[in-house]
C-alpha cells in the first residue's frame, strides 16, 4: 500500500509520513493508562512505519547506480546500528529517567528525523508510470532473474530482525531472573 503510493506520490512524502506518524504514536504511547491503549497505539505505529523500506527505496532511485552499493550498506549499517543500540539507548534512560521518557525522547528523536526528512532530504525527478503500465507483482516477480535469492533474502532478513527484536523486550526480566535477590 505505503510502496504504491510512494511510487505515485513520492517517497519523501512517504517517509514524512511514517516519521511523523511514528512520533504522535509513539508520544501518545507514553500517556497510556491502559494495556488496550498501548496495543492500540502500537498497531497505529506499526501502520504508519514504513521508514526504512521508503528510504533505501529512495537511494536505490536518487543514487548513481556505480555508487548504489555503498549507499544502500551505508543504510543498512544505520539501520542495524539502530536495532543494536536502540535497547542500550532506551535501557538507560528507562533507568536513569523513568520509563514514560523513553517515550517522550523517542517521540523527539522521531521529529528531528522529520525535520531533517522535510529540510535535507531532496527527491529528484520520478518516472511518471501510468496505472496500465504498473506490473502486478506477480509479474514483477517472474521477471526477476533469480527469485530464488529473493526469497532467500527475505526469509532470512526477517529471521534475522525477528531474532534482534525477540530479545529486548525480556532481556530485563532475564536479567531480573540471574539476581533474584534484587529489589529491581
Amino acid at each position: 500500500m505505503w510502496g504504491s503510493l510512494a511510487d505515485r506520490k513520492g517517497r519523501k512524502l512517504m517517509l514524512l509520513r511514517a516519521s511523523l506518524g511514528m512520533a504522535i504514536a509513539i508520544l501518545l504511547q507514553a500517556f497510556a493508562t491502559h494495556v488496550w491503549q498501548l496495543f492500540l497505539l502500537r498497531g497505529i505505529m506499526g501502520l504508519t512505519s514504513g521508514y526504512i523500506p521508503n528510504a533505501m527505496a529512495l537511494v536505490a532511485s536518487q543514487v548513481p547506480r556505480e555508487r548504489s552499493g555503498w549507499a544502500l550498506s551505508t543504510l543498512s549499517t544505520a539501520q542495524i546500528s539502530g536495532v543494536i543500540g536502540g535497547p542500550l539507548m532506551g535501557g538507560f534512560v528507562a533507568d536513569h529517567i523513568g520509563l514514560r521518557a523513553v517515550f517522550l525522547i523517542t517521540a523527539m528523536l522521531l521529529v528531528v528525523s522529520f525535520l531533517v526528512t522535510l529540510f535535507l532530504i531532496k527527491e529528484g525527478v520520478r518516472p511518471v508510470i501510468r496505472k496500465s503500465e504498473r506490473l502486478s507483482g506477480k509479474a514483477v516477480f517472474a521477471s526477476l532473474p533469480y527469485p530464488a535469492l529473493v526469497i532467500s533474502l527475505f526469509f532470512t532478513t526477517m529471521v534475522i530482525q525477528l531474532c534482534n527484536g525477540s530479545i529486548s523486550p525480556i532481556l530485563a526480566l532475564f536479567i531480573k531472573s540471574m539476581m533474584p535477590d534484587s529489589n529491581n
